[in-house]
């Protein structure tokens, strides 16, 4: 069966009905879940600087979930993005509905289009209802913002609430130390700063800077010494990485360092990555904090 041109008017306005929808639903888990994880990450840390800065008195603080809810991910807010989202996905869909009636497409070649291959097909299960898993899709490009919409929020407001009580704890606190993730997926932007230690006071980028950004700040504490206590500091200890533990104070830059072609190729992409074996520098990637175009190099 063959759809017949029909008013895209009244298709635009029922899938921007079903993503308004969706993106109300998001939004409302917003204001329902994710205060309660601000709250969570602050007592949290609160009670890990008690464990470190023994002795010293940990201050507690209030965690605005209106400013953590106005402060902006590259420019946006969370509500804006969550609107963005259903607007964008919704834009998408009609624009692949359109074409298929333009083209004379039959239901099952636009649905599958929409909704992608079937990867694993939904089913029952014990009375749960188990959805479908599918790939290539307009649809499935939907699913994956979404998720990544999902990981920067956590990442924001867990972000903003140990910046609340690191802010009321800075009479213990020295300085910040940017930390990335040490694995292919760190973008070279957010690898360059891995290890960059700011002094408390001085201006510095506000995590997560875009979508998917894993990027975080611990406070470099003063010494046992500076705080009053005739106490030896505690041993360096280790950090995770995609090889496993790794010292303490190594950086996503050493991890480039020590990679072989291969790898330096994937963390890199193999035109960095071969101008960087050839002696350009990582900084010379970057310029105002952004990635430098390849043509451009």
């Amino acid at each position: 069966t063959h759809y017949k041109q029909g008013d895209i008017a009244t298709i635009t306005a029922e899938v921007d009905a079903v993503y308004l929808a969706a993106a109300t639903k998001i939004k409302a888990a917003i204001e329902a879940d994710l205060p309660k994880l601000a709250s969570e990450e602050g007592a949290f840390i609160r009670v890990l600087l008690g464990d470190v800065a023994k002795g010293a008195e940990i201050k507690s603080t209030a965690i605005a979930w209106a400013d953590i809810a106005a402060k902006p991910i590259a420019g946006s807010t969370l509500g804006q993005l969550a609107d963005a989202l259903g607007v964008n996905n919704a834009v998408d869909v009609v624009a692949e509905t359109q074409r298929a009636l333009e083209q004379g497409k039959s239901l099952d070649e636009l649905v599958r289009t929409l909704r992608g291959d079937v990867v694993t097909r939904a089913k029952w299960a014990g009375g749960k209802y188990i959805p479908g898993v599918y790939e290539g899709g307009v649809m499935t490009t939907d699913t994956r913002q979404t998720e990544m919409f999902a990981r920067t929020a956590v990442m924001h407001v867990g972000n903003a609430a140990r910046e609340a009580y690191y802010k009321a704890n800075e009479d213990i606190i020295k300085g910040y130390q940017r930390v990335e993730t040490l694995d292919e997926r760190t973008c070279i932007e957010c690898g360059v700063e891995d290890g960059h230690v700011y002094d408390v006071g001085a201006p510095r980028p506000f995590l997560p800077c875009h979508a998917n950004c894993r990027g975080l700040y611990v406070p470099v504490l003063k010494s046992y010494r500076e705080l009053g206590y005739d106490i030896d500091e505690l041993p360096a200890g280790t950090r995770a990485s995609m090889d496993g533990q790794v010292p303490r104070y190594k950086t996503w830059r050493d991890v480039v360092a020590e990679a072989d072609a291969k790898r330096q190729d994937a963390i890199l992409g193999p035109t960095r990555a071969a101008l960087y074996r050839g002696g350009m520098k990582l900084d010379e990637f970057i310029k105002d904090g952004k990635l430098v175009p390849l043509k451009e190099l």
